[in-house]
């Protein structure tokens, strides 16, 4: 029953022959209308005037005056017929050419444009179908146009994280060169942290390549992942700063991550330590695990006295905060930054 009465409360389209045809039978109607009263009324009026004067015609200026009669309201319907028969056309034909300027600006991909819907039939019908089009290209326009900005953004995020291990592995290199006499366990450190540094880049470049999508893998231990990651944190930027760091571990807790994505935020944050901390003043950082309303959480903080951002740097700071942001969206957390003229302070709390 809902069915039915919603089919019959929809108006179905009327077709556009029938309302042509219509309009042509209106302005016939019309003209016929107006040829009897203007015939009858100006016979009526002839004759008057010829009585009251006193004329009578002979039967060949009676049909003379008839004939003229007839002429002039035939014209005169004519005229009728026409300017009415292009009045109600001429109302379809200017709707029929918006519409063909849409299709043209449909066609050249221009900006968003609205034909609204005038009447019932078919030209109506069309103007919603253009409506829709119209709707559904700007929506892939812009869906395009949005994923063409992630992807490049993506792009730039990855790129610059991938440039922060290789600095690292360069700058381990260099100091392996550089230092004449390297013990064992030294060397072992160095190979070992230059081999982390390279996975982490094949990972990021698989990434980038989309050859690898991204994955997670369970940790038993946070706080163990912690450790790590500060200890990695303090060989990063302790031959040039000075440095401390902080685990608290009392609550301890297991889940998935992808340890690569907490490597990348720990990168980047040593990454912008090197790059625009004061070299006079301390770096903190502070990794926390806690609890809150049964939802483990992953604390990061870092702060520390900046240097002078020179323009040419700004950028690559932007990506390496924004990549962080990213990362921190994805495990439903947050960033806040706060930076004043001298000190910067960053705190990142990961749910796992």
């Amino acid at each position: 029953m809902l069915i039915k009465s919603k089919k019959e409360n929809k108006r179905r389209p009327r077709k556009l022959a029938f309302e042509m045809l219509e309009d042509l039978g209106i302005s016939v109607l019309i003209s016929l209308f107006i040829f009897c009263f203007f015939y009858f009324t100006a016979v009526s009026i002839s004759e008057n005037y010829l009585y009251m004067r006193g004329f009578i015609l002979a039967e060949g200026h009676q049909r003379a005056l008839a004939m003229w009669i007839t002429g002039i309201c035939v014209i005169a319907a004519v005229v009728a017929f026409l300017v009415l028969f292009l009045f109600m056309t001429g109302r379809r034909l200017s709707y029929l050419i918006d519409i063909i300027n849409s299709i043209e600006k449909m066609e050249d991909a221009e900006e968003k444009f609205y034909i609204t819907p005038e009447g019932n039939d078919e030209l109506t019908k069309l103007a919603e179908s253009i409506n829709y089009l119209s709707e559904s290209q700007n929506d892939i326009i812009r869906k395009e146009k949005e994923m063409k900005e992630k992807r490049e953004l993506f792009i730039r995020s990855l790129s610059h994280d991938i440039r922060t291990p290789l600095t690292s592995i360069i700058a381990y290199s260099d100091f392996m060169i550089d230092k004449k006499e390297l013990s064992e366990s030294e060397m072992r450190k160095y190979i070992e942290l230059i081999q982390v540094k390279s996975e982490q880049m094949k990972v990021l470049t698989d990434r980038l390549l989309e050859e690898k999508n991204e994955s997670g893998e369970y940790i038993s231990s946070m706080k163990l992942l912690a450790e790590q990651l500060a200890d990695e944190w303090k060989d990063t930027i302790e031959d040039r700063f000075d440095c401390t760091v902080e685990v608290d571990g009392s609550y301890d807790f297991g889940g998935m991550v992808d340890v690569y994505d907490f490597r990348r935020i720990i990168d980047n944050l040593a990454s912008n330590v090197e790059k625009y901390a004061s070299t006079s003043g301390k770096v903190e950082m502070y990794i926390t695990l806690e609890k809150d309303n049964d939802k483990n959480i992953f604390h990061i903080r870092q702060k520390n006295k900046t240097a002078k951002i020179t323009p040419g740097s700004a950028e690559s700071y932007g990506i390496g905060i924004n990549s962080i942001k990213k990362i921190a969206e994805f495990y439903k957390g947050r960033t806040e930054v706060i930076g004043g003229e001298d000190n910067f302070a960053i705190d990142i709390i990961l749910f796992i």
